[in-house]
């Protein structure tokens, strides 16, 4: 019964060990189809190339529209305006993005205003971020314009407008007397999921006085919590040296016989049926 009980751990054990190393090199195997993001370039790099990988996370479905007025009248803005940098895991395991471009105005009307949206995939995503940084604003009689993000992601995906739990951050700098190289952020926290939906908009405003005023804001960034590694390598390789403790034990008690350790496990099952 003891030598019965034993071959059932060793099966068990290796089975599950064969099982975990599977699904972990799947999991691999499947990463590897989506190129990483460059390090450089601008949205419409991230828009023609569809999909890319920062760490374990995919990034896709990018969406952007944006205008600009520097005091003299509105126009739009291009994908290939807006430029980016991949933030990559570090100790504080976040990954994202680092985005900049022609966030500047001038009074009385000047300002930039950029929508975009992506999808992120991944797994156990439980963390979302964004934060402006180096706004500057002043205007005549002590004024000051604003710099905003209002971001609304929608754990789970795969789209914010159809999203039944939306989650919302936002930043606002500015507002109240001058302001030189600003910073703020926003950040939430959620449970684990796979797919997280991303839709901000991006204002930045000139103060709004008949006199001399400028605001700018040198970018925006946005990042997520970088997923820990694969649990499955980790537990089939804790199973693996057990098994291989448990069996060593094993051949001090007895003498092995001539079968293998997998023409046992088949002994048994046959045995058990």
């Amino acid at each position: 019964m003891v030598q019965l009980k034993n071959s059932l751990v060793v099966c068990a054990i290796v089975f599950g060990t064969a099982m975990g190393l599977q699904a972990n090199m799947a999991l691999v195997g499947h990463a590897k189809v989506v190129a990483p993001c460059p390090t450089t370039g601008t949205f419409a790099t991230l828009e023609q190339g569809g999909s890319c990988t920062i760490g374990n996370q995919t990034f896709g479905a990018f969406t952007f529209s944006g205008t600009v007025d520097m005091g003299s009248g509105s126009v739009p803005l291009a994908p290939s305006d807006l430029n980016y940098s991949t933030i990559t895991p570090t100790i504080n395991k976040e990954i994202g993005f680092s985005f900049s471009g022609p966030f500047s105005g001038n009074s009385p009307s000047g300002g930039a205003q950029v929508t975009l949206g992506y999808l992120v995939t991944g797994p156990d995503i439980t963390f979302a971020g964004v934060a402006i940084t180096g706004f500057s604003s002043s205007g005549a009689h002590n004024t000051s314009g604003d710099g905003i993000v209002m971001e609304t992601i929608c754990p789970g995906g795969p789209d914010v407008d159809h999203c039944r739990s939306p989650l919302s951050l936002n930043v606002d700098l500015g507002g109240s007397g001058p302001v030189f190289g600003a910073t703020g952020a926003d950040a939430v926290t959620f449970s684990p999921v796979d797919e997280l939906a991303v839709f901000k908009t991006v204002t930045l405003i000139a103060p709004p006085v008949n006199g001399p005023g400028f605001s700018s804001m040198n970018g925006f960034n946005e990042i997520s919590q970088f997923p820990e590694p694969s649990t499955m390598l980790v537990f089939g390789s804790g199973l693996l040296l057990l098994g291989i403790i448990v069996y060593r034990k094993q051949l001090h008690v007895r003498r092995p016989d001539r079968h293998s350790l997998i023409d046992r496990c088949g002994v048994l099952v046959r045995h058990m049926a």
